[in-house]
């Protein structure tokens, strides 16, 4: 059985910060993920990217892996371009946006630079672990756990909060309204709904209430990049 997905559209450049993007929007892509996550674990086939084509530019890392699992999963033809070949090109952006549907820009290659000549959606680096995106991953693990809106929530955050994740989190609280309390102690979060703990950028935890944790973040990542990819290619 082959499940097609529609979804609330979003300009690609609202995917690089998450800032402009309003409570509905978040929630839309959300429930995105959600539903992509759900499909997956049935076993149904979903490829709402099929014959797209997408360029991911950068030094080739796990970042990259996590997002051209993600694509790929979604149907997507997905090429890697080592950042100096494409820099070292004169008018390889221009040439990129005839070959390819949509590119992700991995440091050290600007994404800004690219999308100004490339005529196509820009990424910058979604897969990345401090890329602001990674803020609607938590959003997701936290929605399925819950027992209620999230808006309605207390959320507890221990890390940095001035990060780009930290800030993306921070912005999604005061849109959405949930509360979002930053702590510098685990023991201070006994009457919040959850405890997210950002501190190690290569694996952030998640408790409820009852101390049970929800160790599925990079899980959750991919399936909030791909809820970012849908809306902003399909």
């Amino acid at each position: 059985m082959h499940v097609n997905f529609s979804s609330h559209v979003l300009a690609h450049r609202s995917t690089w910060s998450l800032d402009t993007l309003s409570a509905p929007e978040l929630l839309a892509l959300v429930e995105t993920a959600r539903r992509l996550k759900q499909t997956a674990r049935v076993g149904l086939s979903s490829a709402p990217l099929r014959g797209k084509q997408i360029a991911l530019v950068g030094d080739g890392n796990d970042a990259a892996d996590l997002l051209r699992a993600a694509a790929t999963q979604l149907g997507a033809k997905v090429t890697s371009l080592h950042a100096d070949g494409v820099s070292g090109l004169n008018g390889s952006s221009r040439l990129l946006g005839r070959l390819y549907d949509a590119i992700d820009c991995a440091a050290p290659v600007s994404a800004r630079d690219v999308e100004r000549e490339a005529g196509i959606p820009v990424f910058n680096g979604l897969g990345g672990d401090s890329h602001p995106a990674r803020a609607l991953a938590a959003l997701l693990a936290i929605h399925e756990a819950a027992d209620r809106p999230l808006r309605d929530l207390r959320i507890a955050l221990i890390g940095d909060v001035d990060s780009a994740c930290g800030q993306a989190l921070a912005k999604a609280a005061a849109r959405v309204g949930f509360e979002l309390r930053v702590l510098a102690h685990a023991e201070a979060a006994h009457d919040a709904d959850f405890l997210l703990d950002i501190r190690n950028p290569a694996r952030w935890t998640l408790v409820d209430r009852c101390g049970r944790g929800h160790d599925s973040d990079r899980e959750d990542r991919g399936f909030a990049l791909q809820a970012l990819l849908v809306s902003a290619l399909t």
